[in-house]
């Protein structure tokens, strides 16, 4: 939302589930530049969206091993993004329910249903009228993914340790070490709390 001109603009929120987030981000009582939204929203990721996460490995006496390969596969994001998050919402009965119940008619001319867009639309629409993504779509789709997940390849130091911080949701975790014929796979998940995910890892 934008204004350019001096008035009241209110904005009300009323969810009576208390479990739903909303978060209002960027807002400025002053114009901004396009880098300081960014700027500024990769600061509200980092804090909301991302937690630490402390890997050790060692070896099978107990010995930390450095130059242990760690591979990071975000296979599922903790929130919905891109235009699942349209479909899930269409998808979910209370909608539907709620929607249903408050209309019972679309306009129809020779037995079809009408559908209007403004111009281009049909060329950068996210879904088409039966809520399908489009290929527009999916292109948004899997831009929005290679921004939003951590997939990670990194090495351990002297300490036998990996740290980092990487976006809440599940992973598949692959450790091997040169020196040892067998690698371990794991899958954890990032929850949204306070504090460090730490575990360790021993390759025997």
């Amino acid at each position: 939302m934008e204004s350019y001109e001096d008035e009241k603009v209110d904005l009300i929120f009323k969810v009576p589930n208390t479990k739903n987030e909303i978060w209002i981000d960027n807002m400025s009582l002053k114009s901004f530049t396009k880098a300081e939204w960014r700027e500024q929203q990769e600061r509200s990721i980092n804090k909301y969206r991302k937690r630490d996460i402390k890997i050790k490995v060692t070896d099978k006496a107990g010995k930390p091993l450095e130059g242990a390969n760690i591979t990071l596969t975000h296979t599922r994001p903790l929130f919905l993004i891109g235009c699942g998050t349209g479909y899930s919402i269409l998808e979910a009965k209370p909608y539907q329910d709620f929607f249903t119940a408050r209309l019972c008619s679309v306009p129809c001319i020779n037995a079809k249903d009408e559908l209007s867009l403004p111009f281009g639309c049909t060329r950068m629409c996210l879904i088409d009228d039966n809520f399908k993504i489009t290929s527009t779509g999916e292109l948004v789709d899997r831009l929005i993914l290679k921004e939003w997940r951590s997939n990670v390849v990194a090495v351990t130091g002297k300490d036998g340790v990996f740290s980092g911080r990487l976006f809440h949701g599940d992973y598949n975790l692959t450790c091997s070490h040169p020196s040892v014929p067998k690698h371990v796979e794991k899958t954890f998940k990032l929850e949204k709390e306070e504090g460090a995910l730490q575990f360790g890892i021993t390759l025997k």
